[in-house]
């Protein structure tokens, strides 16, 4: 298999954009130690810190691809109206239960989720979910990541063609996603505020990390 910082550069070409050194370490798939007496630091194993970073646009969404000497992770930036939850692998940095909830037709990925959360089995229970895992496949060491701003998708495979139908598979579940845009079109406000609707649904953003 091609090395994914080579695929990242091939795909670079592609879109003729350039690729940008970044220093990203990952707890999802990054295990470089830290060191005990400067535990803000870690001791980078080779291949394993993120390295390279690719800015793209692709049917109108960003997309960001990073690399490094295994893992080639995919994120399509959004707005959507679902909670955090991991498809295959647990995410790292939130706090996610086992979910004894299943996805039809692919009983034996494991889901992780916070398990109060009904939107959460209502999408994963989406044809769109279904179609997106149908063309991804993924094997025992990759995983979907839903955020609330994204979505992510670690990849252990490493040609130029998986990662591009990777990247079209995740760009038609974002557009079949339930955005967190369109509660705004439901806000009832007093009569004197009325004429801010408009203005709320050019400009609110529902998201914590987007508001940033």
């Amino acid at each position: 298999m091609a090395d994914p910082v080579e695929v990242l550069k091939g795909i670079a070409q592609q879109f003729r954009r350039g690729v940008r050194s970044t220093n990203l370490f990952d707890p999802n798939v990054c295990t470089s130690p830290v060191d005990p007496e400067r535990p803000w630091e870690h001791l980078a194993l080779p291949g394993d810190i993120f390295r390279h970073k690719l800015d793209i646009e692709r049917k109108g969404h960003k997309i960001t691809v990073h690399a490094n000497g295994e893992f080639m992770v995919i994120k399509v930036s959004g707005s959507f109206d679902v909670d955090v939850c991991s498809i295959n692998r647990r995410d790292q940095v939130f706090q996610l239960e086992n979910s004894s909830t299943r996805i039809p037709g692919f009983s034996s990925l494991p889901v992780f989720s916070r398990q109060s959360d009904t939107d959460v089995a209502q999408f994963l229970k989406s044809k769109g979910l279904q179609r997106a895992l149908i063309a991804l496949q993924p094997t025992g060491t990759e995983s979907l990541h839903i955020y609330r701003n994204g979505i992510v998708v670690y990849l252990h495979r490493q040609s130029h063609d998986q990662v591009m139908f990777a990247i079209e598979a995740l760009c038609t579940l974002v557009e079949e996603m339930p955005a967190l845009g369109r509660k705004f079109d439901q806000v009832v406000l007093p009569a004197q505020f009325e004429g801010l609707s408009d203005l709320i649904r050019k400009w609110a953003v529902g998201d914590d990390e987007a508001r940033k």
